[in-house]
């Protein structure tokens, strides 16, 4: 981007390409996934996420640790291969799943599909049987697939609008936390000497990140998915008063204390941000009908950003 404009049209396609990948994928991995272990997946998700900004952030500390005269450029160029490496090989490895083609009408499809998936899990033909009646629940749900208009009467009906509005604002709110902290941070540390550089604070925050996705895992054992998600938030308010005034200048504290409890906030709203991100993710994919689940996904994802 050499102007403005061009870069805040680049931001904007980049975003939607980032939306329109996500909401499927958190889809399909709910419906591939037994409901005992999705948040297990999810912790998976989150801790690829956690790779990616750990790759980003060494390119960073490499480049420039003080974010002043970083290439932004080169650094965005190096990050574009993973994705198109995976994109490659998830058209060409990935299976569509069987309850989506079962309904949409692809009976035989799904029938395939779950046919490999049990050859995969070791599972003999009684359980193909038991899982060829749920798909045919699914089919007789949507025989013919549902357009674009009747997905969104399902999302916003009245019946199960007011969770959609709940699980939008909680995105929202962590996004706008998650984004603020992420855009203050570097500049504030930036003009303090005494604190760690911009660019390896974001490498040690990436490490926090994956400390949030593995909490996640543990703490869905004990707790619902609305009293986790609840939990964390009210926890948010507490860390971000703590993280301003860690990184607000003051004369009468040691510079030592303001780092601990810089890193001690950061690490908690690494994780705040990342349970947060997961639960309200995995809660959109689970409350909405197989035929509408990805259009519910993405509309939480895109309207909370």
């Amino acid at each position: 981007a050499q102007t403005y404009i061009q870069l805040l049209l680049l931001r904007v396609t980049v975003g939607f390409a980032m939306g329109l990948g996500m909401s499927p994928s958190t889809a399909m991995q709910s419906e591939l996934t037994p409901e005992s272990s999705r948040m297990v997946m999810m912790t998976g998700r989150g801790l690829m996420y956690s790779a990616g900004m750990m790759a980003s952030s060494v390119l960073l500390v490499l480049d420039d640790p003080g974010l002043e005269q970083a290439h932004w450029r080169l650094c965005f160029a190096v990050s574009v291969a993973p994705a198109v490496i995976m994109g490659l090989l998830a058209f060409a490895f990935l299976p569509e799943s069987p309850l989506y083609l079962a309904s949409t009408g692809d009976v035989a499809g799904a029938e395939l599909g779950i046919r490999s998936m049990r050859r995969l899990n070791g599972l003999d033909d009684r359980h193909v049987a038991r899982l060829k009646v749920d798909s045919g629940l699914a089919l007789g749900a949507a025989d013919a697939g549902y357009p674009l208009w009747m997905q969104l009467q399902i999302v916003f009906g009245h019946r199960i609008l007011p969770t959609t509005v709940a699980v939008i604002f909680a995105g929202f709110v962590n996004q706008l936390m998650q984004t603020g902290h992420s855009y203050a941070e570097p500049q504030l540390l930036a003009n303090d000497s005494s604190l760690i550089s911009p660019a390896w604070q974001t490498c040690i925050e990436a490490c926090y990140s994956a400390v949030g996705a593995l909490l996640l895992a543990l703490g869905s054992n004990f707790l619902s998915r609305r009293t986790f998600c609840s939990t964390v938030l009210a926890l948010s308010s507490v860390l971000l008063l703590a993280f301003s005034w860690s990184v607000t200048p003051n004369h009468k504290v040691r510079d030592w204390v303001r780092g601990v409890v810089l890193q001690m906030a950061s690490l908690g709203l690494r994780v705040v941000f990342k349970c947060i991100a997961l639960i309200t993710n995995q809660i959109a994919a689970e409350i909405y009908p197989t035929v509408a689940a990805a259009t519910g996904t993405g509309l939480v994802i895109g309207i909370s950003r």
